[in-house]
């Protein structure tokens, strides 16, 4: 298992041996896979949130929020939809991700509105995308972040810091990195998110400065959990076909038909 601090880099020298700090998933919004006769295979997520878990005396504890990515599976091609990283956190709240309705996964498209929730303030991200059901070739995609659109050619990677007053969301232009998890249920998880923060740093001075400013440590203790909202979830129907879910307060998947 790989050690790390909570933005990816290796424990520090005089940090007691017993600690370790590994990247988890700590949930995940609207997950889909699709398998059927004559099409690609897809996986989707709209949202995971990776949150540091510090195992210490042989106790799992809750860390800080470490970033934020949706990610999309078109046969042999997977990759990032956007990528959010969070330095520090806010004292007395917690960080939670959901998602607004209508959302909506298929098979080869996905009109998904998944949201990060501290306190009062709501970061919205709408995201949408259709590809070749034969092919697997992207035809459309669109992303809004905040309320702001981002074409194309534009950012997928943005920078959260949870330490301000007033939290705001910057945008960085840097390539999305090729380390990416296939899915929460990835044996190396923590691994490949651990390498795409390494490269995301690699590529870009100003998310380098951003994740190596100091802030104050995680005041983890053995009394913290996991709460509802952040248990993962798995949003994949039972045949691997296509959903839409109708409500988020009863979130039952609806299958679609599909060639099983």
């Amino acid at each position: 298992m790989l050690v790390v601090m909570a933005h990816g880099s290796l424990a520090a020298a005089g940090e007691p041996a017993t600690t370790k700090k590994t990247l988890v998933p700590a949930r995940s919004l609207l997950a889909a896979m699709t398998k059927a006769v004559g099409t690609v295979d897809t996986k989707f997520v709209a949202m995971t949130l990776v949150e540091e878990q510090i195992e210490k005396a042989g106790e799992f504890l809750a860390g800080p929020p470490v970033a934020c990515f949706g990610l999309r599976k078109l046969g042999d091609k997977l990759a990032y939809t956007y990528f959010i990283l969070f330095r520090g956190e806010v004292k007395g709240k917690r960080l939670k991700i959901n998602f607004d309705v209508p959302s909506s996964v298929g098979g080869h498209e996905a009109d998904v509105k998944p949201f990060i929730e501290i306190g009062d303030r709501k970061i919205p991200i709408e995201y949408q995308f259709k590809a070749d059901p034969k092919t697997g070739d992207l035809l459309h995609e669109s992303l809004k972040v905040d309320g702001k659109n981002y074409d194309k050619a534009g950012s997928r990677v943005f920078l959260v810091d949870l330490t301000q007053p007033k939290i705001a969301v910057q945008a960085v232009k840097v390539n999305l990195p090729d380390q990416v998890p296939d899915g929460a249920d990835d044996k190396e998880f923590s691994t490949k998110v651990t390498r795409a923060l390494q490269q995301l740093q690699e590529k870009s001075t100003e998310v380098k400065t951003f994740l190596n400013l100091k802030h104050p440590p995680h005041p983890a203790s053995a009394k913290e959990s996991y709460d509802a909202n952040s248990m993962p979830v798995r949003g994949t129907s039972g045949h691997g076909c296509p959903f839409r879910l109708q409500s988020r307060d009863h979130a039952r998947p609806v299958e679609t038909e599909c060639n099983r």
